[in-house]
């Protein structure tokens, strides 16, 4: 529906159809309100749609669960600014994203029971072999690591490690998914003798796509590991006194990620899992994990917005969430600034009002296009020029200054994905629709730069031809350039 959306033809006043998911008891707003996990994968879903086709401007709404509706949700469709509401009876609550509270004492519980058992999936590699290092090394008994594959030489000397230390350590292969697999982890801790203490789900994979192109195999292909894999833990453990039971989520069920709707909803379902559990009385916590440096999948990725946090500090943050009791958090390094540069889409999304609000100032003129109408046609240009290169480049991966206006950008590197991104900065920072068809037709810096101004009022798009059309219309020109030069020489 959303891919369909995004591709209707604009309504009045050149805007898309707008796009509303509505649940109902999805998300979990008090501490005993067990939250419906049927719905739970929707929100990431939404947080994704906001940064794929901001032009939708997808809200979520979720319903009392009581069905005390009232004549709120006619307003709300009509009116409503915010995209991310839930109305319990007559009250109206808007997410927002914000810094957690200082703690200014050490957390009371401590992570580790010496001599108890833990279970670790996806335990063989990244985050999960270093958490399992991390319990060794604080006292763990026994530290069961589970992943489908065989460990490879850097976890098998991790794994030596953590015997060096004293722990009891054993290796599970198995799909965490599969029915039976988890009740297997627990049998060997108890096996051994030890009491299980704590667990630990880390097992994840990727499958990166457009939720245009999302199919229910991609789908599955990352929801079995992370969402079907909890539930099962969830069932092997539940009659289990453990200390703490953690699942290891992502930002991008939080904030959304381009390209990543599958796993985005999968960790909002491990999210609302562990409110699920929380509410019954059960230990529960869900980490929306930032990125890792040197371990992990993504210590290779590199964002302004989002730096990398060294291990230890992550450990740190889960040793003080599981001291506090608290359900959810997330642990992450973020720039507001980067954000706002990196990531105009948040500019739009009430969820991220308060750290935008923040770091917006009055005179930016690049998240004003009103301002920019407002400017001579020679200094609209240089903004627009300056900002589109800014843009352009940080999404190629490119120097600004090293972009050439006329190569057309599709031979720069730029694929859909990034298609996607430019199309919503241009929306962001100057408030002009550019279709992403037309940026993967050959599009060239200097031609989306008139295309902007022009639309803006500062000039009159001039009718350049694609790159290509060029191209070819100069070999013409020079082979009837050289036959007429021939004639003149006979």
């Amino acid at each position: 529906v959303a891919a369909e959306l995004a591709a209707a033809p604009v309504g009045a006043g050149g805007r898309l159809p707008r796009l509303w998911l509505v649940t109902r008891g999805a998300r979990s707003l008090a501490p005993d309100e067990v939250p419906d996990l049927a719905q739970a994968g929707v929100r990431g879903l939404a947080r994704t749609l906001v940064l794929e086709h901001p032009a939708l401007r997808t809200t979520l709404i979720d319903l009392d669960p009581e069905g005390h509706d009232g004549a709120y949700l006619p307003a709300e469709l009509t009116a409503g600014q915010d995209d991310e509401v839930a109305w319990r009876g007559d009250t109206r609550r808007v997410a927002r994203l914000t810094r957690a509270a200082a703690r200014p004492h050490p957390a009371p519980r401590p992570m580790v029971r010496p001599g108890g058992g833990y279970i670790v999936t996806g335990g063989l590699s990244g985050v999960g072999l270093y958490t399992a290092g991390r319990l060794a090394a604080e006292g763990a008994g026994c530290v069961v690591l589970n992943a489908r594959s065989a460990p490879d030489p850097q976890a098998l000397a991790a794994i030596e490690h953590m015997r060096a230390s004293g722990a009891h350590v054993l290796v599970v292969r198995g799909d965490i998914a599969e029915p039976g697999t988890a009740e297997h982890l627990v049998a060997q801790v108890a096996a051994g003798g030890y009491p299980l203490s704590g667990v630990v789900h880390s097992a994840m994979t990727l499958d990166d796509c457009l939720v245009a192109d999302l199919d229910a195999d991609r789908l599955n292909r990352v929801w079995r590991p992370k969402a079907a894999g909890a539930w099962r833990l969830h069932r092997a453990t539940r009659d289990t006194a453990l200390d703490w039971w953690v699942c290891y989520s992502s930002i991008a069920s939080l904030i959304g990620g381009a390209g990543q709707a599958n796993y985005a909803s999968a960790n909002a379902f491990v999210d609302s899992l562990a409110e699920w559990r929380a509410a019954r009385g059960l230990p529960a916590l869900s980490v929306n994990w930032g990125g890792w440096a040197q371990i992990g999948r993504a210590r290779d990725l590199t964002h302004d917005a989002f730096p990398m946090m060294p291990p230890p500090e992550g450990m740190a943050a889960l040793a003080e969430l599981i001291g506090r009791g608290v359900r959810g958090a997330a642990a992450m390094r973020l720039d507001p600034e980067a954000l706002v540069r990196t990531v105009p889409e948040t500019t739009r999304s009430s969820f991220f009002r308060p750290i935008v609000d923040a770091v917006r100032s009055a005179d930016d003129l690049g998240t004003d296009p009103q301002a920019l109408r407002a400017l001579p046609p020679e200094r609209l240009r240089e903004v627009v020029a300056e900002r589109l290169r800014e843009r352009i480049g940080q999404i190629l991966g490119y120097r600004g200054a090293d972009l050439s206006r006329r190569t057309a950008l599709t031979r720069l590197g730029l694929d859909s994905l990034m298609a996607v991104k430019t199309k919503n900065a241009v929306l962001a920072d100057f408030g002009v629709v550019v279709a992403v068809a037309r940026l993967l037709q050959g599009i060239s810096l200097g031609e989306l730069e008139d295309r902007i101004v022009g639309e803006l009022g500062g000039e009159p798009e001039p009718q350049t031809p694609p790159p290509a059309v060029a191209r070819a219309q100069a070999r013409a020109q020079a082979r009837l350039s050289a036959r007429t030069q021939q004639r003149r020489n006979r």
